[in-house]
């Protein structure tokens, strides 16, 4: 039976004592399908119907049974009627006419669709309809253009198997079945069962997820908002808690107070991803340290030669120094408050020169936004300017709940709270890949899947912990994925956010920003200890939605599916 249920819980008082007495009677080889509704193209037009019972028997075929459970109908004048409780008539469909039409439209279908063929005649087996009548008895002959074989009323329904078997014959005739074997049975029945899944796709969900995410990073502005009253505070977080945006919002809040503002970010990327997505709505300067060090250097026409060991270390802020001396008032720069992100990442000479920016540098609002726990990713951030105010990020405002739980777990850290975050899908673990080749064509068949999904390629990053020259770095493989192309460059980062190609960079290039789906390939077991673990778990964090682990051998993927 398919169903298989309990006939309590069919409705219909024919087609339950239908289903009781057809699962009770005909052979347990025999397959039942209760009630198959169809809705089908035919002709240029979408039309629709139901077949009550279609029975399918081994070396036979298929017979289409249209049950009425009605109180009684009559025929008169070529015209039915359906027989109400209190005596009064009802039109309705001749229902020898409606089997008739099912099972023609369901064979035909079945044949084109299941058995490639070109229409009806093309079914294996035999294939007929009948018509029952459960709770009635037939007064009278019936119409003078319906065989009494296709009829089974109350008297015939204790004898199904035999009715059935009748039938078959009757419709088949003399004609040996030739092809409905066990093969064409389980076809028709497939067919027959319906079977399908239906499956939540991800990016259908982002949009709302985004608005949540949102909200929550709002909250917590509206509580860090109260110590902007504070001149010089140090705001701390880990990687998913909103630093970026809180300080794009201190930003905007000043330059709201008719303040001048610098904003200042260590990754270069992240500087141009900045000002192409808020800089038209923010009247603020940002720039990495790298660029405005030259611009300021280059204005007071100074040497500046980066390629120099240990340039960015001791000569870039001496240069600066220098320049910030050498120019006059009117040509430098100067701001009413400086907002630095990324602080972790920035030398301890950094901060005179940057400090020297302001009107007043004693005086006038330093804010910084640093994670603690980055600080050893590239032995910085262990020096900060004095007399800053602490103050810590308790929630965590990028990431699913997910893909929060799991990031943290790789670096043995409390968790953020996540009460009102998205629950989100867990991290993908794909299989490992030895070859470099091999996890590209699987980072190019990923992210197809995801095009297909519904996913725009500014939605989509790939990350590596190795440069495209690295013998192990998928990058360098990495060309195109369907008709967009792929690229890590920092001038592709506007065709990136326009959705005109797929993000592929190290992880550190990709610090500081996000995508909704984050790829991280490469993955290798001396990168699951110390910095290279917490590189992994910076490359993890920029994963708003779904996160995808490529490792390159089977003891790393077991240890990344310990996380989980």
């Amino acid at each position: 039976m398919i169903p298989d249920v309990a006939p309590a819980s069919i409705k219909n008082d024919g087609e339950r004592s239908a289903y009781r007495a057809l699962a009770k009677q005909l052979p347990a080889n025999w397959i039942i399908r209760h009630h198959f509704p169809f809705c089908w193209k035919e002709r240029g037009m979408i039309r629709d119907g139901e077949a009550d019972f279609i029975v399918i028997a081994p070396n036979r075929g298929l017979m289409v049974v249209e049950v009425k459970g009605s109180h009684g109908f009559e025929s008169k004048d070529g015209l039915w009627y359906r027989i109400k409780p209190d005596g009064t008539r009802e039109l309705t469909d001749n229902p020898f006419e409606q089997a008739t039409k099912t099972a023609h439209r369901l064979t035909e279908r079945i044949a084109i669709k299941a058995f490639n063929g070109r229409n009806k005649h093309d079914f294996p087996g035999t294939f007929g309809h009948l018509v029952m009548y459960p709770h009635g008895r037939i007064d009278g002959p019936l119409p003078s253009s319906t065989e009494p074989v296709l009829m089974i009323a109350f008297k015939d329904m204790d004898n199904l198997r035999e009715r059935f078997n009748s039938a078959f014959d009757q419709w088949n005739g003399t004609r040996p079945v030739q092809g409905f074997d066990g093969k064409s049975m389980s076809t028709l029945v497939a067919f027959l069962t319906d079977e399908t899944r239906g499956i939540p796709v991800l990016a259908a969900s982002i949009e709302e997820d985004d608005l949540r995410i949102e909200e929550l990073t709002k909250l917590q502005f509206s509580t860090f908002k109260g110590l902007l009253a504070s001149k010089r505070v140090h705001v701390t977080g880990p990687a998913g808690s909103g630093k970026t945006l809180l300080a794009i919002w201190t930003a905007q809040n000043f330059v709201e107070n008719e303040r001048r503002v610098l904003f200042v970010c260590y990754n270069k990327v992240l500087a141009e991803w900045l000002r192409r997505s808020r800089g038209s709505k923010f009247q603020f300067d940002i720039h990495s340290f790298h660029s405005l060090c030259r611009q300021v250097v280059m204005k007071a026409k100074l040497p500046f030669v980066p390629d120099q060991t240990g340039f960015w270390e001791t000569t870039a802020p001496s240069l600066f120094l220098e320049a910030i001396d050498r120019l006059p008032p009117v040509e430098l720069d100067r701001y009413d408050a400086v907002i630095v992100d990324e602080a972790q990442d920035f030398h301890a000479d950094w901060w005179l020169p940057l400090q020297l920016l302001l009107r007043n540098p004693d005086d006038d609002r330093l804010c910084l936004f640093s994670d603690a726990d980055q600080r050893k990713l590239y032995g910085r951030g262990s020096s900060f300017p004095t007399g800053l105010i602490p103050f810590e990020l308790q929630e965590n405002c990028r990431n699913s709940k997910r893909i929060a739980e799991y990031s943290r777990k790789m670096i043995d850290r409390p968790r953020l709270s996540t009460f009102l975050q998205p629950e989100g899908c867990p991290p993908r673990i794909l299989p490992s890949c030895e070859e470099a080749a091999e996890r590209g064509r699987t980072v190019q068949k990923v992210c197809g899947e995801m095009l297909r999904e519904g996913f725009r390629p500014s939605q989509i990053a790939i990350l590596s912990p190795y440069a495209s020259h690295h013998s192990c770095s998928t990058l360098k493989t990495l060309v195109s994925v369907d008709k967009f192309p792929v690229s890590g460059r920092r001038e592709s980062v506007v065709e990136w956010m326009q959705g005109r190609l797929i993000w592929a960079s190290t992880i550190k290039a990709f610090k500081g920003l996000e995508a909704d789906c984050i790829i991280v390939t490469d993955i290798m077991d001396e990168d699951l200890h110390d910095s290279g673990l917490c590189e992994l778990y910076v490359g993890a964090t920029r994963a708003k939605h779904q996160l995808i682990f490529l490792p390159a051998s089977t003891e790393t993927r077991n240890r990344l599916l310990k996380f989980i």
